[in-house]
């Protein structure tokens, strides 16, 4: 728990409980994925009567929204492996990263993570893969921010897509988009409060070791069920 919370070295936990470093390392790897287990069942898919109970006054005009999703990014320690260093680096950040979905209740609760892929995978590409089209029920609304292109799967699916409008070439937003836009924006702040949190977790917010790549889904699970 100290490594998940404060991201400290394993030669400093050696230290501080007065083991080696292997065995350090040993404790850790070992405990990690039991404990994803034991927790993961703190992180669960909400009935939709209990997200309707639950749902914030900033939803009331988008009263059918399931879940909001979002994606976020972890700086990971550079691969020797040429492969893996394309398929985790990221534009976006310009850094090699592990990108994790996260989906959550409107009422911040966090309702599935995702299991991490690389930097350079495309937020909807990540989407088709969490499987969230088969968590939902047909009608369902799932809120997402402007860069997710999920219009025709959502059709596909039956499922309603809440997102904020684009803007155009060479005009501007109405009064009314503008409204809706912010309106929008307000709900989905949510999603990034809890990603706030998570990131509270100096492991998936300092630069994560190779070494700890293989461990990275358990303790994103971990983090979420601390987090809930």
């Amino acid at each position: 728990m100290i490594k998940i919370k404060l991201a400290i070295s394993f030669s400093a936990l050696a230290v501080l409980f007065d083991v080696t470093v292997q065995t350090c390392c040993n404790y850790f790897y070992d405990t990690v994925g039991i404990l994803s287990k034991v927790l993961h069942c703190m992180v669960f898919w909400a009935d939709k009567e209990d997200v309707l109970k639950n749902l914030p006054k900033c939803f009331n005009r988008y009263k059918c929204t399931r879940v909001v999703l979002d994606c976020f990014e972890v700086a990971i320690e550079k691969s020797k492996c040429i492969q893996c260093r394309v398929r985790s680096y990221s534009h976006y950040k310009k850094n090699n990263t592990a990108k994790f979905l996260v989906l959550i209740t409107p009422s911040g609760l966090v309702s599935h993570m995702c299991p991490a892929f690389g930097g350079r995978a495309s937020d909807k590409c990540i989407t088709e893969h969490s499987g969230i089209y088969q968590l939902c029920d047909p009608g369902d609304g799932i809120m997402v921010d402007i860069g997710y292109d999920i219009d025709q799967e959502c059709l596909d699916n039956m499922l309603k897509l809440i997102r904020p409008t684009f803007l155009r070439k060479s005009r501007q937003f109405t009064r009314a988009e503008s409204v809706e836009c912010a309106k929008i924006a307000r709900a989905r702040v949510h999603v990034e409060r809890l990603i706030q949190r998570i990131r509270q977790y100096q492991i998936l917010k300092n630069k994560v070791p190779w070494c700890i790549i293989p461990y990275l889904d358990d303790i994103a699970v971990i983090v979420s069920a601390l987090v809930n």
